[in-house]
């Protein structure tokens, strides 16, 4: 294919009759073909039709929004540059509406520039396929990803009845507390359930469950003194709900659920808390129970219940990230395996050139190729080690050897931002993960997770400021009798003030216009799992995390 334009585009593009599909009759995989050059559509249609493909087509990115919601497609071929709508809207507009917004889009484009490309990734752009394209490539290129695609749009159906069931699971529940509500002298008599009655923001009764778990706490207490057992962040919000609404608002005859973490004996424990009106299912009228202030309050602990969901839905997301990057480095390697052979026989047809001079200019340039395809090797096997399978089981491990393969990871962006030391040697791709060994028990993928969140936010603040010679990262490691110490400090600025307190919480962002703030979270949930410890502070002119890990 040409890179470009090789005609003025159609003034109404209409499908051929071999292309257009009735929608509800696909029964093989549809690949929209988005271009406003016929002779560009015919090309690519011409390369997938021995393939077991549904092929329809759109002459520019308006026709594309429209045969996209018709047809729904399992992968888009889109071009850039095209009158109407060109191929970054297209895109946008595509991951607006709900019934495609997860369609693959391989923007097929002659535009190479970085700006362009990271346009593309904004505007919802999967991948890219460069102008002139390689047959094979895009043949290899559509099927794995429509694989891909196919198996995680599987693992979301079965992502979506497990939630299902959960949602079950907890309806099931709440109808039995329903029932139970009925019966308030039956419920204080629960010892399954922490139950109190609450009077004017007083505690005036509470079975023998509550006073177990919460001992300093008796009737005549106040709510306020309940709530100094809540996490920080959901002490006000508790709170708030008694205001004068409260009663006939979260917690009113509806038995709304209201979920809160409670720190107790240096364990939290997740409760579902539903309560209701002690006059509600007694018969009365709504204006009697309306003026009643005795409020009958049940903690549910659901503790395992979270933790089993969020341990499932996190394994099925591990486990597709693997599947992906399996798939990718199996696709490096076989170009790989052909470059490697031709460039041996091409070494010995140049030892026997004649002209000495033209022979070492080649040997030269085949061995910076030569070093280009090893470093390729290497970035493949780094990333086939982390693709493996994530065990929950903890093993000794090298935790060296897992901040070089995070290095490796980030080595591609790093080397255009800053340099990094690692125990003050200057890392390169070839250095030795066995150079030096602090050995703890750890899960080694999702320490080295770790890594690549806090090395990609430094690297996120060095690029703001200073210029390239001025920018440090430097990473050192060691260890003490019970622990290995990992230290890891850059001179981007540091950490705003008024978010280093609570920099590891959800949803709180270094960054000022982008970022979800949830990379740190994860970071620190990772290492308590671990039952270790991080850290952050402000040192000279910029932010160091302190991770200890231990033995």
């Amino acid at each position: 294919m040409h890179s470009n334009k090789a005609s003025e585009p159609d003034a109404t593009f209409h499908p051929s009759p071999s292309t257009f599909v009735t929608p509800g009759q696909l029964v093989s995989p549809v690949v929209l073909i988005v271009d406003d050059i016929a002779d560009n559509r015919v090309l690519i249609h011409h390369v997938l039709r021995r393939e077991n493909y549904t092929i329809v087509e759109a002459g520019d990115g308006e026709e594309a929004l429209s045969m996209a919601l018709l047809h729904t497609p399992d992968i888009i071929l889109m071009d850039a540059m095209m009158p109407v709508m060109d191929g970054f809207e297209a895109s946008r507009r595509i991951r607006e509406h709900e019934t495609i917004q997860n369609t693959p889009i391989l923007m097929i484009t002659a535009l190479n520039d970085m700006d362009s490309k990271i346009r593309a990734l904004e505007c919802g752009v999967n991948d890219f396929i460069a102008k002139p394209f390689d047959r094979t490539e895009m043949l290899a290129r559509i099927r794995s990803t429509i694989s891909l695609h196919t198996k995680l749009m599987r693992k979301e159906k079965e992502l979506k009845q497990l939630n299902q069931e959960l949602e079950e699971r907890v309806e099931e529940r709440t109808r039995e507390l329903k029932r139970q509500e009925r019966y308030n002298r039956a419920i204080l008599d629960s010892e399954e359930n922490l139950v109190c009655v609450v009077s004017h923001d007083i505690i005036t009764d509470a079975n023998r469950a509550f006073t177990r778990f919460f001992p300093d706490i008796s009737a005549g207490s106040s709510l306020q003194h309940l709530t100094n057992h809540f996490q920080a962040s959901e002490k006000d919000g508790f709170l708030n709900c008694f205001e004068a609404e409260w009663y006939l608002g979260l917690f009113d005859k509806t038995n709304d659920r209201h979920k809160l973490r409670i720190e107790h004996k240096g364990k939290t424990h997740i409760f579902n808390i539903h309560a209701t009106n002690m006059l509600y299912h007694s018969g009365v009228s709504k204006e009697e129970y309306d003026h009643d202030n005795r409020f009958i309050i049940v903690f549910s602990d659901v503790t395992e219940f979270e933790t089993l969901k969020e341990s499932r839905v996190r394994d099925i997301k591990l486990a597709s990230i693997g599947k992906l990057a399996a798939g990718i480095t199996h696709e490096i390697n076989t170009p790989l395996a052909y470059m490697k052979g031709n460039m041996e026989l091409m070494k010995m047809d140049v030892d026997e050139i004649g002209d000495e001079t033209l022979k070492s200019t080649l040997l030269e340039s085949m061995d910076t190729i030569n070093e280009g395809i090893s470093r390729i090797s290497t970035i493949v096997d780094t990333v086939r080690e982390i693709s493996k399978k994530t065990e929950t089981k903890r093993e000794p491990t090298n935790i060296y050897q897992t901040l070089i393969y995070a290095l490796r990871m980030i080595y591609n962006r790093s080397k255009q931002i800053s340099n990094i030391t690692l125990n003050g040697t200057l890392f390169s791709m070839d250095m030795n993960r066995d150079q030096e060994v602090y050995e703890a028990k750890v899960v080694k993928q999702r320490i080295e997770q770790v890594w690549i969140i806090i090395l990609n936010n430094a690297l996120d603040e060095l690029a703001k400021s200073r210029q390239f010679d001025e920018r440090r990262l430097d990473i050192t490691i060691d260890e003490t009798p019970a622990a290995i110490r990992i230290e890891l400090k850059d001179n981007g600025g540091g950490i705003r003030e008024d978010i280093i307190e609570n920099i590891f919480d959800p949803f709180v962002s270094t960054k000022t216009h982008q970022g979800m703030g949830i990379g740190l979270n994860i970071a620190k949930k990772i290492i308590d799992e671990h039952r270790g410890t991080i850290t952050a502070e402000n040192e000279d002119d910029g932010a160091k995390f302190t991770v200890l890990l231990p033995k």
